[in-house]
């Protein structure tokens, strides 16, 4: 009888050395998880600063805006409603 209670010990010891091993490994695998999303995250803030372009200037002459700059001078020059000509001016904004 005392044999088997010394087994039993050594299983339950046994048992409690795995379930420890199982339980460190989840917590590095946590971790290197949180790290890797974190240098993901920090990763994509600085893609995205890279992407902002400063917007300082009153207007951004790209090219929708060249083009209705060109409408409203067009339209400057001939009889158009004015309220046409405040929407285009909005829209540059």
């Amino acid at each position: 009888m005392d044999d088997f209670y010394s087994s039993l010990a050594s299983f339950e010891n046994e048992a409690m050395r795995r379930a420890r091993m199982i339980n460190e490994n989840e917590q590095k695998t946590l971790q290197s998880i949180n790290h890797s999303i974190n240098n993901d995250s920090e990763q994509a803030n600085k893609v995205i600063k890279k992407e902002e372009k400063p917007k300082n200037k009153l207007f951004d002459f790209s090219s929708d805006s060249t083009i209705i700059i060109a409408l409203l001078l067009i339209m400057n020059s001939e009889q158009t409603d004015p309220l046409l000509m405040l929407a285009l001016i909005y829209i540059l904004m």
